[in-house]
């Protein structure tokens, strides 16, 4: 499992020291973009998650 944990912990490209500090729709710009790809892994595990979840009552037992 330290795969999982070393994609988690890397240290990102960081931000240059001299840029202006962000705030408002700016800040949340920035952020939505920087964050979207974990957003998108992190719904599709929740997607595979609920199809597990919801298909189990429709199990038949014999």
């Amino acid at each position: 499992m330290q795969w999982l944990r070393d994609m988690w912990t890397r240290e990102g490209p960081g931000i240059p020291k001299d840029a202006p500090k962000r705030t408002g729709l700016a800040l949340f710009a920035e952020i939505l973009v920087r964050e979207w790809w974990e957003m998108v892994k992190l719904n599709f595990l929740f997607i595979l998650a609920g199809l597990f979840v919801a298909s189990l009552p429709t199990t038949e037992r014999v």
